[in-house]
């Protein structure tokens, strides 16, 4: 059961691998340029990036958790590929002068709290930033969730136009928090809709110990790499006919039980 906890989930990787490729495709000019102004990837491109990643949030073990969490996969990785591509750009500099129009100057390097200066020496890298302070945002919203989803619905969408307006008129704010404020709507898109499609379960047991002190319980206790066809769906022990669940289905603490097979079988629901 440990072992099959900690397999990464190869299609979550691979649409968060191609969010981020269409990210850096914008950043390296020449043929991609015209790729990305003459087609529909710039209109979609980061409002997509958000929304993939506020399908996967997960609010781990209180903020403090939650927090370390984020700086481990997201401020580490952005301060060291910040740090790096100056660093290598600086010793480029000193070894070969001419190659840079300008000197190579260490005040480079606090760009970011300088409003959305140009990354001149790594651009693509902004996203990181923005995408961890998306995240706490989000966080400190997704507590009224339970009991005040429209409050959450409405402040979101208030904190994603004051963003707007905010890049409308050039009003930057250091960090790209501005960025984050306009992203946010995006990131927790998914939550509008309340409902959620079901799917192979990956695990034959997953609890989830929610805020309410309820706990929801998804089994499949025959699901393997040959068992990956849905036979049948139980809820709560009776007979589940509906391709999906509702958030409030979930809070409750309900228990989803799969018959599984290696063959596909009767359409299950209506």
């Amino acid at each position: 059961m440990e072992d099959n906890k900690s397999k990464r989930v190869d299609f979550v990787d691979l649409t968060k691998g191609v969010c981020i490729i269409l990210v850096v495709m914008a950043h390296i000019g020449g043929a991609f340029t015209r790729f990305d102004e003459d087609s529909m990837v710039s209109c979609f491109r980061m409002p997509l990036y958000f929304f993939i990643s506020g399908i996967f949030f997960k609010s781990y073990e209180g903020f403090l958790g939650f927090f370390l969490r984020k700086i481990n996969k997201l401020l580490i990785p952005f301060t060291f590929f910040y740090v790096g591509a100056f660093l290598l750009k600086y010793v480029v500099w000193k070894i070969a002068p001419g190659v840079f129009h300008l000197p190579v100057q260490w005040s480079e390097l606090l760009v970011v709290f300088h409003r959305h200066d140009l990354i001149k020496f790594n651009p693509p890298i902004w996203f990181l930033i923005a995408l961890f302070n998306c995240n706490i945002l989000f966080y400190l919203l997704h507590f009224l969730r339970d009991r005040h989803l429209k409050l959450v619905f409405a402040l979101t969408l208030l904190i994603g136009a004051i963003g707007f307006f905010m890049g409308k008129y050039r009003f930057e704010l250091p960090l790209y928090v501005d960025v984050a404020m306009t992203a946010l709507p995006f990131y927790v898109a998914v939550f509008w809709t309340g409902k959620y499609e079901i799917g192979t379960p990956l695990f034959p047991e997953m609890q989830m110990h929610l805020s309410n002190g309820n706990t929801f319980t998804v089994l499949a206790p025959t699901v393997s790499k040959e068992n990956i066809y849905i036979q049948a769906v139980k809820f709560d022990g009776k007979p589940y006919s509906k391709s999906y669940i509702t958030h409030e289905q979930i809070m409750e603490g309900a228990t989803l039980e799969f018959e599984m097979g290696n063959t596909p079988g009767p359409v299950w629901y209506k």
